[in-house]
């Protein structure tokens, strides 16, 4: 029975865990958008900038906002990638969580299962 209840304790924790990981997810995939939407508001400043600072000057205003988008793309393709490597690495976590609770979830089940026998052969010698 010790086993058992154990077993419960731990099966317990990894449910935890694993609830814990998945909002996790869901978090840095929001993270990555909200991302995404930053850099996009920043970049739109800085041209707004720039052509109230250059009003009359198309050909600068022009290429400082190919700087500009170039850089800005620059970052989003960088952070994206990093965003994307956090998710993966909670989703091999998450695999990984749920591969040790579905064993500690069978275990369980036979340490109940040898409980039960347990139970029945105590019944049975005692007649």
């Amino acid at each position: 029975m010790k086993v058992a209840d154990q077993l419960e304790g731990e099966i317990r924790a990894l449910e935890k865990s694993l609830a814990a990981l998945r909002a996790a997810i869901a978090q840095a995939a929001g993270a990555r958008d909200d991302t995404e939407a930053d850099l996009a508001h920043v970049r739109q400043r800085l041209a707004a900038k720039t052509a109230e600072a250059l009003p009359d000057d198309a050909a600068i205003r022009g290429r400082l906002d190919t700087a500009i988008d170039s850089a800005f793309a620059a970052a989003r393709t960088a952070l994206a990638e990093r965003w994307n490597q956090i998710v993966e690495l909670l989703k091999t976590a998450c695999q990984k969580v749920d591969g040790e609770l579905t064993a500690k979830r069978r275990a369980h089940g036979r340490a109940l299962d040898e409980i039960e026998r347990q139970r029945q052969r105590e019944r049975l010698a005692a007649g």
